[in-house]
């Protein structure tokens, strides 16, 4: 997995948007639903709720990508969602940074499956950002940012390769957890399918 070496390369202010893969999945998953659907109302005009739902499912979720923004200045972080106000922190008040991957984390109940979570000292709340829609090369620059304009900040391994621009740590943690959201999901199914047999021969 190549390198991605950020130091040096950027500057500030320095604004970061959703990756164009985050639109490309989306449009991969609904796309085709919404070409099916155009066709099944050429043949038969009572099938158009079909294209118009998946066309607002489309438009909403590229609507809610595109609302992802991270703006580094001299002095702060900030952080822009569909869903939230502006969240930011203050580079010289942050003192640790650590990537958590998973469906729990500790920091945060309502989190992203891949979530780089900042720490300001002297504060309760945090700031959590989703890592999913942004490339390899932005989230590498947003904690190189923070290592330079707050050097004493801590930092876990995860994160610490992250600056490195490496990120092989990273995907075989996630494909862990992976595998255990999998493993998780098949029990569940196994258990609803034992109940609803167990109902239907009583």
């Amino acid at each position: 997995m190549t390198l991605q070496k950020v130091k040096g390369t950027y500057t500030l202010p320095h604004v970061i948007k959703a990756d164009w893969t985050a639109y490309l999945i989306f449009s991969i998953f609904f796309g085709p639903i919404v070409i099916l659907g155009i066709f099944a109302t050429l043949k038969n005009s009572s099938a158009w709720p079909v294209s118009f739902v998946a066309l607002i499912f489309l438009v909403a979720f590229l609507a809610w990508i595109n609302s992802f923004k991270i703006i580094l200045s001299d002095d702060k972080i900030i952080y822009k969602t569909l869903f939230s106000k502006n969240k930011e922190a203050i580079f010289s008040k942050i003192n640790n940074m650590e990537i958590n991957i998973g469906l729990k984390h500790k920091a945060n109940a309502k989190s992203a499956f891949y979530q780089l979570d900042i720490y300001e000292r002297g504060s309760i709340e945090l700031l959590s950002i989703n890592m999913k829609p942004f490339s390899k090369r932005d989230l590498a620059i947003i904690v190189d940012t923070i290592a330079i304009k707050a050097p004493s900040a801590k930092m876990d391994e995860l994160t610490y390769q992250l600056k490195e621009g490496d990120f092989k740590l990273i995907v075989s943690e996630g494909i862990r957890k992976s595998w255990q959201v999998l493993l998780i999901i098949a029990v569940m199914s196994l258990s609803i399918a034992i109940f609803h047999a167990l109902v239907a021969n009583g």
